[in-house]
């Protein structure tokens, strides 16, 4: 698992993106706290995701050609 800033993120993405291809977790941090769980999910893999129902949750997708 890597962890990685909001600002490492704007300044450094492309080794977040590499170490989501080679297949490993990233945690996206705001201010020392952690505030994303990023992953890769292969196409057609089946997987869940949802929150408690008295938290948030967001979903995003990315795809990479």
């Amino acid at each position: 698992m890597n962890f990685y800033s909001v600002r490492d993120l704007r300044t450094d993405s492309k080794s977040m993106w590499a170490d989501l291809s080679g297949g490993d977790e990233v945690v996206l941090t705001n201010n020392g706290k952690p505030s994303a769980l990023i992953i890769d999910i292969p196409e057609g893999v089946k997987h869940w995701h949802g929150a408690q129902k008295d938290s948030w949750f967001q979903h995003l997708t990315t795809h990479v050609a």
